[in-house]
């Protein structure tokens, strides 16, 4: 290997270096009026917190003693969650408002429903979120709990911040890899 490929193999490390210690740097004051979801056990048991970068505030929107709640994430504008919890004895999908009140159950199904991600598409606010029952799926659901609409085999469906597009991870030849489709379901590859 001549100094000209060294130096190329050395550039990545230097350019994610420099991306680490950019965002270090940063701050917590650049994320100004920001919150953050957190799944914690600080009560033992797996709750969902909004915490304050800026303050170090933490806030307990779940609470449910006894319960999983996890993959909590926001609505566009910002103002309900959507996470996961077993509640109730299956683990479904709940929506609260951010301060935890309001707290109503979105979905009953007896499949594991997780990961849910919340964005406008072009058909208006869904939900989508993967499901494991006989075999790992996706669905999608508007955010009062109708329409909801099977997305076919996969794991982890996250939608793009436009709404457009869902990524997920699925297997193929033996390993794992990470497919893209249109909002609806259509167009996989």
């Amino acid at each position: 290997m001549n100094v000209n490929q060294k130096q190329l193999l050395m550039l990545p490390a230097a350019v994610i270096a420099f991306a680490a210690v950019s965002v270090a740097t940063a701050g917590a004051a650049d994320l100004g009026c920001q919150k953050l979801l957190v799944t914690s056990v600080r009560t033992g048991d797996t709750e969902v917190f909004v915490a304050d970068p800026t303050t170090g505030d933490i806030f307990n929107v779940s609470r449910s003693p006894k319960s999983e709640d996890r993959y909590p994430c926001w609505s566009p504008d910002g103002k309900q969650i959507c996470f996961m919890s077993d509640r109730e004895g299956t683990t479904n999908l709940w929506v609260c408002k951010a301060d935890g009140s309001k707290l109503r159950r979105l979905n009953r199904m007896h499949d594991v429903c997780y990961m849910p991600s919340w964005q406008k598409t072009p058909r208006g606010e869904r939900i989508v979120f993967g499901k494991h029952g006989d075999k790992p799926g996706m669905a999608s659901i508007k955010p009062h709990g109708s329409d909801e609409q099977a997305l076919g085999e996969g794991h982890d469906p996250t939608l793009s911040p436009d709404g457009r597009l869902i990524t997920y991870t699925g297997h193929e030849g033996g390993g794992v890899t990470v497919f893209v489709m249109n909002h609806h379901g259509t167009n996989k590859r």
